[in-house]
């Protein structure tokens, strides 16, 4: 069907991102080089799908396992980069199993894209470095 643009309230994941990162049994990892950048592309374009698809203010739920630090981090980025503003590890809904992550969208939130936003594989490596 038609999905309008800006149509959404909330976006529930229960667990594409936690494939997209967890893929091959590992977080994002520098030292993993191609799989980890290709993760990320596909990740970073997860993303920017569901900003176009949530309303001003809306949120989106990923439940995934325990997130590392550096997977903080590059979501953070992302976030900023396509106005997402992230919590991580929900108090009182999150354990040492699930993490239950939540972004908050605003246009307001965004960075200006840098050039050649549009490839998503430049944007993962400049995000990384």
């Amino acid at each position: 069907s038609d999905l309008g643009f800006e149509s959404y309230d909330c976006i529930m994941d229960q667990g594409l991102i936690a494939d997209l990162i967890a893929r091959g049994d590992h977080q994002f990892d520098d030292t993993l080089g191609t799989a980890a950048n290709n993760n990320k592309e596909e990740l970073g374009r997860l993303l920017l799908e569901a900003t176009k698809r949530i309303k001003e203010m809306g949120i989106y739920v990923a439940s995934t396992p325990p997130l590392s630090d550096e997977t903080k981090e590059y979501l953070t980025e992302v976030g900023q980069l396509l106005g997402l503003q992230w919590v991580f590890d929900m108090d009182g809904i999150s354990d040492a199993n699930v993490s239950v992550n939540v972004a908050r969208y605003s246009k307001y939130l965004k960075d200006e894209l840098p050039p050649g936003w549009q490839s998503f594989s430049k944007l993962a490596n400049d995000v990384s470095n």
